[in-house]
């Protein structure tokens, strides 16, 4: 216990992960209140088959987003800052939106429960609804990884990685709309999110700003 808080006085970036508290409380929340939907309808989504296999990398999202968390985390402070106010910052974005204009989608595709994946995206249909759900989330903190270690100093020249992440990354933005938990609009959306605050993350003073609140502990 006490090489953990000797580790913590090191680390204090590490609060920044206090964020999922905020997070999880938030989308549980949303997914418990049903707030008035406006459906969501676009042509598009009905020309894109669903394919079970795409649950793979949907549910990769999940140490996708802990590996690079982590990682950062231990080796790399400043890394771990940009990624942590890039990602979280879209999931607020997003959060909001729910909120304000919460938006509902109708592209679900009868399961009869064959197989193991097929069953797994039943299981995540039970309890991850089809409300709330632009702009994804999976989307925005996908690319918001990508985009990390896109414009981190440490991975110039390293293209192999850079092309692993990205695959990875769109493979999962891919799978949201091929497993259909969402609309390809979405996906757009979530895109748009996390282009714009990469500009802000990587081309303004947003530790300035952070300096000046509470938060500055953890820069």
């Amino acid at each position: 216990m006490r090489r953990i808080r000797q580790w913590l006085k090191q680390h204090n970036e590490a609060g920044f992960l206090l964020y999922w508290i905020v997070y999880l409380a938030a989308f549980a929340t949303l997914e418990v209140v049903e707030l008035p939907q406006h459906p969501l309808v676009c042509s598009l989504d009905e020309q894109i088959p669903f394919c079970v296999w795409f649950a793979i990398p949907y549910f990769s999202w999940f140490p996708a987003l802990a590996l690079s968390l982590g990682w950062y985390l231990f080796y790399d402070r400043v890394g771990f800052q940009n990624l942590c106010f890039l990602m979280f910052s879209g999931m607020t974005v997003a959060i909001v939106v729910y909120i304000v204009y919460p938006i509902s989608i109708d592209v679900r595709v009868p399961l009869a429960g064959n197989g193991l994946l097929e069953r797994a995206v039943m299981l995540l249909q039970g309890f991850d609804s089809p409300r709330n759900v632009c702009p994804s989330i999976h989307v925005s903190s996908s690319l918001a990884i990508a985009a990390a270690v896109q414009l981190d100093p440490n991975a110039r020249g390293r293209w192999g990685l850079r092309l692993l992440i990205w695959g990875w990354m769109l493979l999962i933005c891919a799978s949201t709309v091929l497993i259909k938990q969402h609309s390809i609009i979405d996906v757009f959306w979530g895109a748009v999110v996390t282009g714009a605050l990469t500009w802000v993350t990587y081309c303004c003073n947003w530790r300035g700003v952070l300096a000046r609140t509470p938060a500055r502990r953890w820069l």
